[in-house]
């Protein structure tokens, strides 16, 4: 592995995996193991200050999961930008068709809360005969649907465990997604750049995104191969 400011990084990162549900393919990227990385930054002293993790290694997806593998997963779309016109949130209206040339599908599904962000997970891992990681007292994931998670605060989902043990899908935790979209090479003040003039190439942000979702991959990936 490589050693310097950006900590040490143990062996060989496991390798890329591709997986499909319902010919919607989606790849996860290996991380090496990371032995007293730093991530955070000094300018981010209020609340995100450097500071070092030591992460074993894992694997994180190319891309933010897709609309079209979100519907695949979970028989439904809930995003707002979601191509059906102007639409509003809040006092503001938005278009909510994709910019020109890009695929509606392709673009990030949001408007998702934690509890469907771990039911989502779940589904995937069956999909793809992996162990579900996530445990809901008195919820089978084979039969939940959309509608039946809830929306409000909830104790019993409050209360799910998560099994690293298991090899189906979890969320990431803040100090493995942080070292990912650093890009593993020198520390970045952004995902793949340090430098703001650069940032329009690697993430979409207020200045170039329109107000609008973007199809994934349409910026340059960070070191890690990982995109937007």
């Amino acid at each position: 592995g490589s050693s310097g400011g950006a900590g040490s990084t143990g062996g060989t990162p496991p390798a890329d995996k591709t997986y499909a549900v319902d010919g919607v393919k989606f790849t996860m990227k290996g991380i090496a193991a990371v032995t007293n990385g730093t991530v955070g930054h000094t300018e981010n002293a209020g609340n995100n200050a450097p500071h070092t993790v030591s992460l074993t290694a894992y694997r994180i997806g190319e891309t933010e999961v897709t609309q079209e593998l979100w519907q695949a997963v979970m028989g439904n779309n809930p995003s707002f930008f979601d191509n059906t016109g102007n639409k509003m949130d809040g006092h503001n209206t938005y278009d909510t068709s994709p910019a020109s040339g890009e695929e509606q599908e392709k673009r990030p599904v949001e408007n998702v809360s934690w509890y469907h962000a771990i039911a989502f997970c779940n589904k995937l891992s069956i999909a793809c005969n992996l162990d579900p990681c996530y445990t809901v007292s008195g919820v089978n994931f084979n039969t939940l649907s959309f509608s039946a998670i809830p929306t409000s605060d909830n104790t019993t989902w409050n209360n799910a465990v998560c099994d690293w043990s298991k090899n189906g899908f979890r969320l990431p935790t803040e100090a493995e997604w942080e070292w990912a979209a650093q890009g593993g090479t020198a520390r970045q003040k952004w995902a793949g750049t340090n430098e703001e003039s650069e940032l329009v190439n690697y993430a979409w942000y207020s200045a170039n995104s329109n107000n609008q979702t973007h199809e994934v991959k349409k910026r340059t990936a960070n070191g890690y191969g990982l995109y937007d």
